[in-house]
């Protein structure tokens, strides 16, 4: 993200103040909002060359720029209510025809023809045709060329001081080098403005991806067109379960039935990321955790059963908080898992295999306050937890299973046990 503008913020705020941009404009009419910037300057420069000339005495180009300033206005009112094809015409044809009768009468000395520069840079400013802009372009060189050999050729129809004229060529380069920095400032800080919005809604996108899938995944994602899908040969899965949820849901209210999942599962979130799992996804009141995945690590068995453990005892101590007597039944099982981003809307990074499907029923067919885990997983847990062995259960697409409870950790969490993946 970008730290901060290129255009100085008082800077910023007079030209917001000098020519406000309306909300309602599309990014490339905000660009071309510049020339608000740039039409009241030109209508000013005017105004004061009204009593500059007639000072000189050469009022018919008092009463030009009379009709100049009257133009001027209406090219401001044109850009202000839209009309920015017919507002930008008028400019290039003002400018032209001014800068010719003014090179007409006093010389070319007097630097009128230098606005030309300035007309130039409106019409790449202008979201027209680009042919359109360097035809224009050209016209105006062809003009700016002519009116210099008209210049050598003829002398100016009223006669002025050369120091009158040398002061007055100052003051139109130094003027014309105005203009064309403002008009160039006001979309590059219309452009900054845009950059840090951008940029700060890229930052939420990004934090909303990452809330969504995994954040290697997620990168994977952004770069890559082709189908996720990896294979673990061993990981951990973990399904918890809150007991009677469907029943006391049916008896409070919908508010209140959000409140306490969002308030329960918020928790479970916390414990995730202290103890560096993945959580996969919420099914109604069920919640579902992988260590292993999607960053392969060897104590995967080891890193889940803690979190099981931290997620039992986190409810007991709500329940002694709040007086609530919630309960939560845990299973689960290690092996191999297949996972992966499916669908195009809402897509879900999520496990399948056998491993996946255990898991959940050593949940369903746990007891409540209990973590029911398989055998394989208790192979990987070896002497560092106490399980105590609840013996064979009939489980549903699968048989008897021999089924263990974990009860606590016998041994003290190794060094780089709660590391997130």
């Amino acid at each position: 993200m970008r730290i901060s503008s290129s255009v100085p913020e008082p800077v910023s705020a007079l030209l917001r103040w000098w020519a406000p941009v309306p909300p309602d404009l599309t990014p490339g009419q905000r660009r071309y909002h510049a020339i608000t910037v740039l039409a009241p300057l030109a209508g000013l420069v005017h105004v004061l060359y009204i009593g500059l000339f007639a000072w000189w005495g050469v009022w018919q180009l008092s009463l030009i720029n009379i009709g100049s300033v009257a133009l001027w206005v209406a090219i401001v009112v044109l850009f202000r209510r839209g009309a920015t094809d017919a507002g930008t015409a008028l400019l290039c044809l003002e400018v032209s025809l001014h800068s010719a009768l003014v090179v007409l009468f006093v010389g070319w000395e007097f630097g009128a023809q230098y606005y030309l520069f300035a007309v130039v840079l409106v019409l790449f400013l202008a979201p027209w045709d680009r042919r359109i802009s360097v035809g224009v372009t050209a016209v105006l060189t062809g003009l700016f060329v002519g009116l210099y050999y008209y210049a050598i050729a003829h002398p100016p129809l009223a006669e002025v001081a050369a120091g009158r004229l040398l002061a007055a060529n100052i003051i139109n380069t130094t003027t014309v080098v105005a203009i064309i920095a403002a008009a160039v400032l006001y979309p590059v800080t219309i452009a900054d403005r845009a950059e840090d919005a951008l940029a700060a809604e890229h930052e939420r996108t990004e934090a909303l991806l990452c809330n969504v899938l995994p954040t290697s995944i997620a990168r994977r994602l952004k770069h890559s067109h082709h189908t996720i899908a990896d294979d673990f040969p061993s990981a951990s899965v973990l399904f918890a379960d809150i007991v009677g949820f469907t029943s006391l849901a049916q008896s409070i209210s919908p508010e209140e039935v959000v409140s306490i999942l969002n308030r329960v599962f918020s928790r479970f979130d916390e414990l995730v990321d202290d103890h560096g799992m993945e959580k996969i996804k919420t099914i109604g009141d069920a919640y579902m955790v992988a260590a292993g995945i999607p960053v392969p690590r060897e104590d995967h068995a080891d890193a889940l059963a803690r979190f099981a453990l931290a997620l039992r005892a986190d409810v007991d101590s709500h329940n002694l908080i709040t007086g609530s007597a919630l309960q939560v039944r845990i299973g689960m099982n290690s092996g191999p898992v297949v996972a992966g981003v499916i669908g195009r809307r809402r897509f879900l990074y999520d496990l399948w295999g056998d491993t996946v499907n255990t898991a959940a029923r050593m949940e369903s067919h746990g007891v409540p306050g209990r973590i029911q885990v398989t055998e394989a997983t208790r192979a990987l847990l070896g002497n560092r937890y106490l399980l105590e062995e609840r013996g064979v259960v009939d489980v549903k697409g699968k048989g008897p299973m021999r089924t263990f409870f974990l009860t606590a950790a016998a041994t003290p969490a190794p060094v780089g046990a709660l590391s997130g993946s």
